[in-house]
């Protein structure tokens, strides 16, 4: 069994690659959104768990009437009050 050894292939150009792996994600119109447009924006895409709340039946039971008691779901109530904060704080630093 005959195997060849094939060199590997250089960059054409390393500097080039360099600075676009090196480059910011955010576009310039990302950094211009206010935090309540980047809520709407980070909404849109697919959806699937971040995470798991632990908590006791009180608490359970709390979140199920906050969230009645503002017409949301509890996945609606829990997104207001931690991800809109979230994103007023920290959503410019964060590219979506």
């Amino acid at each position: 069994m005959s195997s060849t050894i094939r060199p590997r292939k250089k960059p054409v150009n390393e500097a080039a690659f360099v600075e676009a792996a090196e480059k910011s994600t955010t576009t310039t119109s990302e950094a211009t959104l206010d935090a309540a447009e980047r809520v709407s924006a980070r909404a849109a895409g697919r959806k699937y768990a971040i995470y798991t709340l632990r908590g006791t039946e009180t608490q359970h039971e709390l979140l199920k009437y906050a969230a009645k008691q503002k017409g949301m779901s509890q996945n609606e109530l829990i997104a207001h009050y931690v991800l809109t904060p979230l994103e007023d704080e920290f959503g410019s630093q964060v590219p979506f």
